[in-house]
């Protein structure tokens, strides 16, 4: 009898967290005032301030991140993928010297 008991209250205790639980995510306010002060200008037609973005021009730098192509004996080819995000970064030197790299390795490979 004292199992059962036990097993009862475990359940009933355990049902109770986790309805409070529920309640106070329920309860939570998830949106900040700014994110609400932006829709608000958003709803009755006014424009947001302009935010300066400053990526590097060309093939490389700032807003670019590596990429890759896979090719038949696995990667082949690297090279910098325009992003459009500030905090990613691709060097064009550094590919250069991957793809010349993966390039010695695979003909070296080749002619064994």
């Amino acid at each position: 009898m004292g199992k059962k008991s036990f097993a009862i209250l475990f359940v009933a205790v355990v049902a109770i967290f986790a309805s409070y639980n529920i309640y106070q995510s329920q309860r939570a306010v998830h949106l900040s005032d700014l994110a609400l002060a932006n829709v608000e200008m958003l709803a009755y037609g006014e424009m947001l301030p302009e935010v300066d973005i400053t990526c590097d021009s060309g093939s490389s730098g700032r807003c670019f991140k590596m990429g890759y192509q896979n090719g038949l004996y696995g990667v082949c080819y690297f090279y910098c993928n325009p992003t459009g995000y500030q905090s990613d970064y691709c060097s064009s030197f550094y590919v250069g010297l991957v793809n010349f790299c993966t390039a010695i390795g695979g003909y070296r490979h080749q002619k064994s």
